[in-house]
């Protein structure tokens, strides 16, 4: 599948536990970020800083 634009599926049991923690935290995560106005993210060493501004 080298160079092709096919998505591919895989259990996400095969997926390792910090990438199951980041798909769960998706839609809580979207609806926190849909109604703030803008964010910016830090990068840091050992993981991310969000910023969420509200109007």
């Amino acid at each position: 599948m080298n160079g092709s634009d096919e998505i591919v599926s895989i259990p996400l049991e095969l997926e390792s536990a910090g990438t199951q923690k980041l798909i769960a935290l998706y839609f809580p995560l979207k609806k926190v970020l849909d109604s703030a106005s803008g964010y910016l993210i830090h990068p840091h060493p050992a993981n991310f800083i969000l910023t969420l501004i509200f109007q």
